[in-house]
């Protein structure tokens, strides 16, 4: 996440880190990742072969932010706040010296997938296209 917020590529525009920039930075050159509740990671996987790959982005959960990073049929959720996290999250995040719990998510059923159609939609009329 921190490479992604001092990126200038334009896939990571929508990363912007502020505060915690320095903060993130500080936590990978102590080799601290601090507590959980620090940028706590919340992970989920489609269950396709079809997988989105959307740019990382800002989101809010309960009124917490979070970013959303897709990791081929992955998906981070990183919570960049310091209020608590949110019930659910809280329920199956990324947690020390406990099992690795991955939410299923059926992208049929997913936001992502009507922008997935219609970008293949639109690909394909600009293909088409005759000359």
């Amino acid at each position: 996440m921190w490479r992604a917020g001092v990126s200038k590529h334009s896939f990571y525009a929508k990363v912007k880190l502020g505060p915690y920039e320095s903060l993130i930075k500080e936590h990978i050159a102590e080799k601290k990742p601090g507590t959980g509740e620090d940028f706590s990671v919340t992970l989920a996987k489609f269950n396709h072969k079809l997988v989105p790959f959307f740019d990382p982005h800002p989101e809010k959960f309960e009124g917490i932010n979070y970013y959303r990073f897709y990791l081929g049929s992955y998906v981070a959720y990183i919570k960049t706040d310091k209020r608590k996290t949110p019930k659910f999250h809280s329920e199956v995040m990324i947690k020390p010296n406990m099992p690795l719990l991955i939410v299923g998510r059926e992208l049929e059923r997913s936001k992502e997938f009507p922008l997935m159609k219609k970008i293949a939609i639109s690909a394909n009329k600009r293909i088409k296209k005759p000359s």
